[in-house]
């Protein structure tokens, strides 16, 4: 039973899903941005979960076929590889695209942050198995903290239930015996801190 909520939480919580859960985000904590129009940020939303979600997606079958993945879980970490390089296209191409419209340059920097994460996801991976789940969540976190400090909100109440997530997806990742506790510790703290950085630093 603890094993199947574990893959359950895995699953919601999954790592090509977060960008879309950051930019919901992004639009609903009281800030400015909350305000812009709601036929943007639905446009916004389908760029970001096409981008980041469904083409990475659509990208597996191939993936399996070709056996450069044993299965979509790619326990090993050497199957991650080819998939985070096609991953790292497709966020690079949604961040290019949102510099080339009208957005606010915190929308812009998350997106750059966002596909910084996976760049030094893949990088970490070449010779370690960092926890994408916890680089997410992490990420979401740093978004929380980053609009904390640009726009003087108070994002408490948020924050605390995105820690109480980042809790639940540890304790499944380490459940599933996918990743030791350095590996899920690190991946929050990455995460965590390439949002923080980028977005204060460019917005």
């Amino acid at each position: 039973m603890t094993n199947t909520l574990a893959k359950i939480f895995s699953y919601i919580f999954h790592p090509l899903l977060m960008p879309t859960y950051g930019m919901l985000l992004l639009f609903n904590t009281g800030t400015y941005l909350s305000f812009l129009p709601f036929e943007y940020q639905k446009l916004l939303y389908i760029i970001v979960f096409l981008a980041t979600f469904v083409l990475p997606v659509l990208m597996v079958p191939l993936f399996l076929y070709r056996n450069f993945i044993q299965s979509m879980e790619m326990h090993q970490r050497n199957e991650r590889f080819f998939p985070m390089i096609g991953t790292l296209i497709f966020y690079s191409a949604a961040y290019i695209l949102f510099t080339k419209l009208p957005l606010p340059d915190a929308v812009k920097s998350y997106m750059l942050a966002v596909a910084v994460c996976v760049a030094l996801s893949l990088i970490i991976t070449i010779k370690w198995k960092i926890s994408t789940h916890m680089i997410g969540i992490g990420g979401i976190a740093g978004v929380l903290v980053a609009l904390s400090i640009i726009y003087s909100s108070n994002q408490l109440g948020y924050l605390a239930i995105i820690l109480l997530i980042s809790g639940f997806i540890g304790f499944s990742r380490l459940q599933l015996q996918a990743h030791t506790p350095a590996q899920v510790y690190a991946g929050f703290f990455l995460g965590f801190f390439v949002e923080l950085i980028t977005i204060v630093s460019f917005t």
